[in-house]
């Protein structure tokens, strides 16, 4: 499914981070990583004035020096055999990085972050953001709180794809399918729906009321996840799981549901909202980013209006949905 393995870079062991995991599937799907380092041209004065005396300030040595950077790198990953690639441009890191990755069809964008979440990340802004919010390439990220031994790979057991019953979140499955064949990984269908316990009276009360809950819903979620597999199995996926999980929350219950069964990477797709909305509501793919010590595979899915909710209506509802 992918061509190359597009690893951006800032020279801080923060992004580094995300190099292990590029490793790793690099090798087991058998395609080229390239290395990004972007260079922000910062005006100097001095260096303007007395290029000589201020030469570390000057853009011809920070690129020289981004070059090294990445050659260093670069080596380790040659080493197991990894056909790597060595970019160093000049720009504004989120629009240099949209640039690159679609000059080549079928590129997998491997990114860290610090997993800044609500207003934080709406004032100070995020490079991570910006290319999931302007572009429908799948994304590789990991986040601050992904922990592993440094002196080994980093394992996965299986891939938590999260699904709602739309073709919007069916989107992330193709790609969590991919990677799952390469690694040998399992594959879990997640659908989230909330339990009897989480339904309340409108006017507030206490206690739950009883038979709010539509019969079943559960029953239904497994139906769909049924389906969902069938479809798998054509694609000669073995290893399946299917799992309904209960919550309002549905980042909450996936991290929960993560964190408790092996290494996992979680397969998202998301609306990647921006702005105001985004900072104050966020997104499921959001919050597992600030919630989940596992990497992410997300998907940017671009809303394409009214023939996108017609196809959606028109989707069949599984036998005995309720109404």
């Amino acid at each position: 499914m992918y061509r190359r393995i597009l690893v951006t870079l800032d020279g801080t062991r923060l992004a580094e981070r995300v190099l292990d995991y590029a490793r790793v599937l690099a090798k087991s799907m058998n395609v080229p990583i390239t290395l990004l380092r972007v260079v922000r041209h910062i005006p100097h004065m001095g260096a303007e004035l007395n290029p000589t005396r201020h030469v570390h300030h000057t853009l011809s040595y920070r690129m020289d020096q981004a070059g090294k950077y990445l050659s260093r790198l670069a080596v380790s990953l040659e080493s197991d055999g990894i056909e790597v690639e060595r970019l160093v441009k000049e720009g504004t890191p989120g629009a240099v990085i949209i640039d690159q990755a679609n000059l080549v069809p079928d590129t997998l964008v491997a990114m860290s972050t610090h997993s800044r979440y609500g207003l934080p990340r709406l004032w100070f802004g995020s490079v991570t953001d910006e290319v999931l919010r302007k572009t429908e390439i799948p994304m590789l990220i990991v986040g601050s709180h992904v922990v592993w031994d440094p002196g080994t790979e980093p394992k996965l057991e299986r891939a938590i794809v999260a699904l709602d019953g739309s073709t919007f979140a069916e989107k992330a499955l193709p790609h969590a399918v991919a990677i799952a064949k390469a690694l040998g990984l399992k594959i879990v269908l997640a659908k989230v729906t909330p339990s009897e316990g989480l339904f309340y009276y409108e006017g507030g009360e206490d206690e739950p009321e009883e038979e709010v809950i539509p019969e079943g819903v559960d029953s239904n979620a497994k139906r769909y996840l049924r389906n969902v597999e069938r479809g798998l199995r054509k694609l000669k996926v073995r290893s399946i799981r299917k799992e309904v999980l209960h919550s309002l929350e549905p980042s909450t219950a996936l991290s929960e549901y993560a964190a408790n069964g092996g290494s996992s990477l979680l397969a998202v797709a998301t609306h990647a909202r921006s702005g105001l909305a985004r900072g104050l509501i966020g997104s499921v793919a959001d919050r597992l980013l600030q919630e989940s010590p596992h990497p992410l595979l997300v998907l940017h899915v671009v809303h394409h209006g009214a023939e996108e909710e017609e196809q959606e209506k028109a989707k069949p509802e599984p036998a005995g949905a309720p109404r």
